[in-house]
Protein backbone atom coordinates (compact mmCIF):
# COMPACT_ATOMS: atom_id res chain seq x y z
CA UNK A 1 0.00 0.00 0.00
CA UNK A 2 1.04 3.61 -0.80
CA UNK A 3 2.29 5.91 2.43
CA UNK A 4 -0.04 8.52 2.54
CA UNK A 5 2.06 11.56 3.92
CA UNK A 6 0.24 13.31 6.47
CA UNK A 7 2.17 15.55 7.10
CA UNK A 8 2.23 17.89 3.61
CA UNK A 9 -1.13 19.53 4.46
CA UNK A 10 0.05 20.72 7.90
CA UNK A 11 3.24 22.38 6.53
CA UNK A 12 1.15 23.89 3.49
CA UNK A 13 -1.21 25.26 6.26
CA UNK A 14 1.89 26.59 8.72
CA UNK A 15 3.59 28.04 5.51
CA UNK A 16 0.08 30.10 4.03
CA UNK A 17 0.39 28.28 0.74
CA UNK A 18 -1.69 26.14 -1.00
CA UNK A 19 -1.11 22.81 -3.04
CA UNK A 20 -1.34 25.11 -6.47
CA UNK A 21 1.45 27.57 -4.92
CA UNK A 22 3.65 25.02 -3.88
CA UNK A 23 3.21 23.62 -7.69
CA UNK A 24 4.27 26.28 -8.86
CA UNK A 25 7.26 26.76 -6.97
CA UNK A 26 8.29 23.19 -7.35
CA UNK A 27 8.18 24.16 -10.57
CA UNK A 28 10.32 27.35 -11.16
CA UNK A 29 12.80 25.80 -8.68
CA UNK A 30 12.87 22.13 -9.92
CA UNK A 31 16.16 21.14 -7.81
CA UNK A 32 14.00 21.53 -4.93
CA UNK A 33 11.69 19.26 -3.59
CA UNK A 34 9.05 21.41 -1.88
CA UNK A 35 6.73 18.65 -1.17
CA UNK A 36 9.06 16.77 1.10
CA UNK A 37 10.12 19.84 3.31
CA UNK A 38 7.91 19.35 6.65
CA UNK A 39 9.39 22.85 8.54
CA UNK A 40 9.17 26.84 7.69
CA UNK A 41 12.98 27.08 8.37
CA UNK A 42 13.96 24.53 5.78
CA UNK A 43 11.57 25.67 3.39
CA UNK A 44 12.40 29.49 3.80
CA UNK A 45 16.31 28.64 3.50
CA UNK A 46 15.76 26.83 -0.07
CA UNK A 47 13.89 29.74 -0.82
CA UNK A 48 16.81 32.26 0.07
CA UNK A 49 19.23 30.07 -1.91
CA UNK A 50 17.12 29.83 -5.05
CA UNK A 51 15.77 33.43 -5.14
CA UNK A 52 17.38 33.95 -8.12
CA UNK A 53 14.52 31.68 -9.83
CA UNK A 54 11.75 34.20 -7.96
CA UNK A 55 13.53 37.52 -8.73
CA UNK A 56 14.31 37.21 -12.42
CA UNK A 57 9.95 36.38 -12.99
CA UNK A 58 8.91 39.59 -15.51
CA UNK A 59 6.09 39.26 -12.57
CA UNK A 60 8.14 39.98 -9.62
CA UNK A 61 9.91 42.61 -11.35
CA UNK A 62 6.41 44.44 -11.63
CA UNK A 63 5.34 42.97 -8.00
CA UNK A 64 8.55 44.65 -6.17
CA UNK A 65 11.95 46.02 -6.12
CA UNK A 66 13.66 44.80 -3.30
CA UNK A 67 15.38 41.43 -3.34
CA UNK A 68 15.00 40.17 0.19
CA UNK A 69 12.29 37.46 0.32
CA UNK A 70 11.05 36.47 3.76
CA UNK A 71 7.73 35.05 4.10
CA UNK A 72 5.07 37.45 3.79
CA UNK A 73 6.93 38.73 0.36
CA UNK A 74 6.89 35.16 -1.01
CA UNK A 75 2.73 34.60 -0.20
CA UNK A 76 2.26 38.32 -1.26
CA UNK A 77 4.22 37.46 -4.44
CA UNK A 78 2.85 33.98 -5.35
CA UNK A 79 -1.12 35.73 -5.03
CA UNK A 80 0.28 38.08 -7.26
CA UNK A 81 1.76 35.62 -9.95
CA UNK A 82 -1.11 33.09 -10.20
CA UNK A 83 -4.03 34.81 -11.14
CA UNK A 84 -6.97 34.31 -9.32
CA UNK A 85 -8.77 30.85 -9.49
CA UNK A 86 -12.00 32.55 -10.12
CA UNK A 87 -10.21 33.59 -13.54
CA UNK A 88 -10.91 30.37 -14.91
CA UNK A 89 -14.13 29.96 -13.46
CA UNK A 90 -15.51 29.54 -17.68
CA UNK A 91 -13.89 26.98 -18.38
CA UNK A 92 -16.42 24.36 -17.62
CA UNK A 93 -15.33 21.01 -17.46
CA UNK A 94 -18.55 19.13 -18.04
CA UNK A 95 -18.00 20.74 -21.83
CA UNK A 96 -15.44 18.39 -23.78
CA UNK A 97 -15.60 20.75 -26.54
CA UNK A 98 -14.65 23.48 -24.39
CA UNK A 99 -12.22 22.03 -22.37
CA UNK A 100 -10.61 20.63 -25.22
CA UNK A 101 -9.85 23.87 -27.58
CA UNK A 102 -8.81 25.57 -24.80
CA UNK A 103 -6.26 23.01 -23.82
CA UNK A 104 -5.51 22.44 -27.22
CA UNK A 105 -4.51 26.06 -27.56
CA UNK A 106 -2.09 26.82 -24.81
CA UNK A 107 -0.63 23.22 -25.66
CA UNK A 108 0.51 24.55 -29.02
CA UNK A 109 1.96 28.28 -27.98
CA UNK A 110 5.02 29.15 -28.38
CA UNK A 111 7.12 32.34 -26.91
CA UNK A 112 7.21 34.09 -30.28
CA UNK A 113 3.08 33.91 -30.89
CA UNK A 114 1.45 37.07 -30.26
CA UNK A 115 -0.80 37.89 -26.92
CA UNK A 116 -3.13 39.76 -28.31
CA UNK A 117 -4.46 37.73 -31.00
CA UNK A 118 -3.19 34.06 -30.33
CA UNK A 119 -3.08 33.11 -34.17
CA UNK A 120 -2.03 29.49 -34.22
CA UNK A 121 -0.42 28.44 -37.04
CA UNK A 122 -1.63 25.14 -39.39
CA UNK A 123 1.60 23.68 -38.72
CA UNK A 124 1.51 23.66 -34.78
CA UNK A 125 -2.19 22.15 -35.36
CA UNK A 126 -0.72 19.17 -37.57
CA UNK A 127 2.37 18.97 -36.07
CA UNK A 128 2.85 15.64 -34.83
CA UNK A 129 6.45 15.99 -33.29
CA UNK A 130 7.79 13.24 -35.18
CA UNK A 131 8.22 14.62 -39.08
CA UNK A 132 8.39 18.38 -37.71
CA UNK A 133 11.20 19.03 -35.00
CA UNK A 134 9.52 21.48 -32.97
CA UNK A 135 7.74 19.93 -29.93
CA UNK A 136 11.10 21.87 -27.56
CA UNK A 137 9.50 25.18 -29.29
CA UNK A 138 6.20 25.15 -27.65
CA UNK A 139 5.82 26.62 -23.88
CA UNK A 140 4.62 23.50 -22.30
CA UNK A 141 7.50 21.88 -23.09
CA UNK A 142 9.83 24.54 -21.70
CA UNK A 143 7.87 24.87 -18.53
CA UNK A 144 7.62 21.11 -18.37
CA UNK A 145 4.12 20.95 -17.60
CA UNK A 146 2.01 17.50 -17.87
CA UNK A 147 1.19 16.71 -21.26
CA UNK A 148 -1.10 13.78 -20.74
CA UNK A 149 -4.58 14.95 -18.84
CA UNK A 150 -6.92 11.82 -18.16
CA UNK A 151 -9.75 13.92 -18.65
CA UNK A 152 -11.41 17.56 -18.65
CA UNK A 153 -11.01 18.55 -14.81
CA UNK A 154 -6.99 17.00 -15.46
CA UNK A 155 -7.00 19.70 -18.78
CA UNK A 156 -8.39 22.65 -16.64
CA UNK A 157 -5.86 21.89 -14.02
CA UNK A 158 -2.81 21.95 -16.42
CA UNK A 159 -4.32 25.23 -18.39
CA UNK A 160 -4.27 26.83 -14.68
CA UNK A 161 -0.25 25.64 -14.63
CA UNK A 162 0.42 27.07 -17.50
CA UNK A 163 -0.87 30.64 -16.33
CA UNK A 164 1.17 29.94 -12.83
CA UNK A 165 4.21 29.65 -14.62
CA UNK A 166 4.03 31.66 -17.94
CA UNK A 167 6.88 34.22 -17.46
CA UNK A 168 4.76 37.37 -18.03
CA UNK A 169 3.23 39.64 -15.34
CA UNK A 170 -0.26 39.41 -14.75
CA UNK A 171 -1.59 42.07 -16.74
CA UNK A 172 -0.80 39.93 -19.87
CA UNK A 173 -1.95 36.48 -18.57
CA UNK A 174 -5.42 38.03 -17.96
CA UNK A 175 -5.06 39.54 -21.36
CA UNK A 176 -4.33 36.14 -23.31
CA UNK A 177 -6.85 34.60 -20.70
CA UNK A 178 -9.35 36.96 -21.90
CA UNK A 179 -8.23 36.47 -25.52
CA UNK A 180 -9.38 33.03 -25.23
CA UNK A 181 -12.35 33.61 -24.02
CA UNK A 182 -13.51 35.53 -26.59
CA UNK A 183 -12.06 33.11 -29.33
CA UNK A 184 -14.01 30.44 -27.53
CA UNK A 185 -17.28 32.58 -27.71
CA UNK A 186 -16.78 32.75 -31.41
CA UNK A 187 -15.48 29.10 -32.05
CA UNK A 188 -18.42 27.94 -30.47
CA UNK A 189 -21.20 29.24 -32.68
CA UNK A 190 -19.84 27.33 -35.37
CA UNK A 191 -21.66 23.86 -35.26
CA UNK A 192 -20.83 22.58 -38.86
CA UNK A 193 -18.45 19.87 -37.58
CA UNK A 194 -20.66 19.13 -34.55
CA UNK A 195 -22.83 18.54 -36.88
CA UNK A 196 -21.25 16.28 -39.27
CA UNK A 197 -18.98 14.33 -37.48
CA UNK A 198 -20.26 11.44 -36.08
CA UNK A 199 -19.49 7.74 -34.67
CA UNK A 200 -19.68 6.17 -38.39
CA UNK A 201 -17.50 8.85 -40.16
CA UNK A 202 -14.92 9.46 -37.10
CA UNK A 203 -11.98 6.93 -37.72
CA UNK A 204 -12.07 7.41 -41.21
CA UNK A 205 -12.48 11.24 -41.19
CA UNK A 206 -9.45 11.05 -38.03
CA UNK A 207 -7.58 9.16 -40.75
CA UNK A 208 -8.25 11.18 -43.51
CA UNK A 209 -6.87 14.47 -41.35
CA UNK A 210 -3.19 12.93 -39.44
CA UNK A 211 -3.45 9.75 -42.33
CA UNK A 212 -2.22 7.65 -39.07
CA UNK A 213 -0.45 9.91 -36.29
CA UNK A 214 -1.48 11.94 -33.68
CA UNK A 215 -0.89 15.70 -33.58
CA UNK A 216 1.08 16.74 -30.33
CA UNK A 217 -2.15 18.43 -28.64
CA UNK A 218 -4.23 15.48 -28.80
CA UNK A 219 -4.78 12.86 -26.12
CA UNK A 220 -5.11 9.24 -26.49
CA UNK A 221 -6.34 8.19 -23.22
CA UNK A 222 -8.71 5.36 -24.63
CA UNK A 223 -11.90 7.44 -24.50
CA UNK A 224 -14.54 6.19 -27.18
CA UNK A 225 -14.93 9.87 -28.06
CA UNK A 226 -11.35 10.80 -28.66
CA UNK A 227 -11.43 10.73 -32.34
CA UNK A 228 -14.68 12.23 -32.69
CA UNK A 229 -13.66 14.88 -30.39
CA UNK A 230 -10.56 15.48 -32.00
CA UNK A 231 -11.88 15.96 -35.38
CA UNK A 232 -14.17 19.37 -33.65
CA UNK A 233 -11.04 20.49 -31.85
CA UNK A 234 -8.83 20.46 -35.48
CA UNK A 235 -11.78 22.72 -37.21
CA UNK A 236 -12.06 24.72 -34.08
CA UNK A 237 -7.96 25.75 -34.27
CA UNK A 238 -8.55 26.25 -37.75
CA UNK A 239 -11.16 29.06 -37.21
CA UNK A 240 -7.99 31.15 -37.31
CA UNK A 241 -7.30 30.37 -40.92
CA UNK A 242 -10.96 30.69 -41.83
CA UNK A 243 -10.49 30.49 -45.94
CA UNK A 244 -8.09 27.07 -45.38
CA UNK A 245 -10.57 25.79 -42.59
CA UNK A 246 -13.36 25.71 -45.29
CA UNK A 247 -11.47 24.31 -48.02
CA UNK A 248 -9.95 21.49 -45.92
CA UNK A 249 -13.55 20.81 -44.93
CA UNK A 250 -15.20 20.58 -48.13
CA UNK A 251 -12.50 18.44 -49.51
CA UNK A 252 -12.97 16.41 -46.15
CA UNK A 253 -16.88 16.16 -46.71
CA UNK A 254 -16.23 15.82 -50.52
CA UNK A 255 -13.80 12.80 -49.99
CA UNK A 256 -16.43 11.03 -47.74
CA UNK A 257 -19.26 11.26 -50.10
CA UNK A 258 -17.43 9.62 -52.74
CA UNK A 259 -16.28 6.74 -49.91
CA UNK A 260 -19.82 6.38 -48.73
CA UNK A 261 -21.40 5.95 -52.31
CA UNK A 262 -18.17 3.81 -53.57
CA UNK A 263 -19.38 1.61 -50.81
CA UNK A 264 -22.89 1.82 -51.25
CA UNK A 265 -22.42 0.63 -54.53
CA UNK A 266 -19.87 -2.35 -54.09
CA UNK A 267 -20.32 -4.79 -56.74
CA UNK A 268 -21.46 -2.38 -59.38
CA UNK A 269 -20.79 -1.33 -62.41
CA UNK A 270 -22.05 1.33 -64.74
CA UNK A 271 -23.22 0.16 -68.30
CA UNK A 272 -23.83 2.31 -71.43
CA UNK A 273 -26.97 1.07 -73.54
CA UNK A 274 -28.42 3.11 -76.80
CA UNK A 275 -32.51 2.70 -76.46
CA UNK A 276 -35.42 4.00 -78.43
CA UNK A 277 -37.55 7.44 -77.44
CA UNK A 278 -40.12 5.32 -77.41
CA UNK A 279 -38.74 2.82 -74.88
CA UNK A 280 -37.38 5.35 -72.68
CA UNK A 281 -40.50 6.95 -72.33
CA UNK A 282 -42.11 3.21 -71.31
CA UNK A 283 -39.25 2.83 -68.96
CA UNK A 284 -39.96 6.62 -67.52
CA UNK A 285 -43.74 5.34 -66.95
CA UNK A 286 -42.88 2.33 -65.17
CA UNK A 287 -40.66 3.90 -63.17
CA UNK A 288 -43.29 6.54 -62.36
CA UNK A 289 -46.10 4.18 -61.55
CA UNK A 290 -43.85 1.30 -59.42
CA UNK A 291 -41.85 4.43 -57.42
CA UNK A 292 -38.73 2.34 -58.87
CA UNK A 293 -35.00 4.08 -60.10
CA UNK A 294 -34.57 2.99 -63.48
CA UNK A 295 -31.65 0.08 -62.69
CA UNK A 296 -34.01 -1.19 -60.36
CA UNK A 297 -36.49 -1.45 -63.29
CA UNK A 298 -34.07 -2.68 -65.65
CA UNK A 299 -32.37 -5.21 -62.98
CA UNK A 300 -35.60 -7.00 -62.39
CA UNK A 301 -36.60 -7.25 -66.21
CA UNK A 302 -33.21 -8.97 -66.39
CA UNK A 303 -33.18 -11.03 -63.71
CA UNK A 304 -36.57 -12.43 -64.68
CA UNK A 305 -35.48 -13.04 -68.22
CA UNK A 306 -32.51 -14.99 -66.79
CA UNK A 307 -34.67 -17.13 -65.00
CA UNK A 308 -37.09 -17.69 -67.73
CA UNK A 309 -33.99 -19.30 -69.97
CA UNK A 310 -32.40 -21.43 -67.21
CA UNK A 311 -35.65 -22.62 -66.56
CA UNK A 312 -35.93 -23.84 -70.62
CA UNK A 313 -38.23 -20.68 -71.35
CA UNK A 314 -37.68 -18.29 -73.90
Amino acid sequence: MKRVDTKMPQTINSIGLTNRQVNYLSKIIPNVDFNHIYDENTFLKEIQKNASAILNRAAYKVFRAEQNIDKVTLIDYINFECIKLSNFDWIDTENERLCDYIWSCVRILKPSTSYYNLNIDKVDIFNNGVSLNLTNNYLFEINKIPLLPKDSKAKKAAIICFFDLLNNEPKIKNTILNTLKEKWIFVSKIRDVVQWADSNNKEWAWNYLYKGSNPIWFVENGHPKNHLNGIITTFDLLNDSEDRRELLLAKMKSAWSQKAYRDKNNGKKAVSIVLSEDIIKKLDFICENTDRRKNEVVTRLIREEYEKIKEGGH
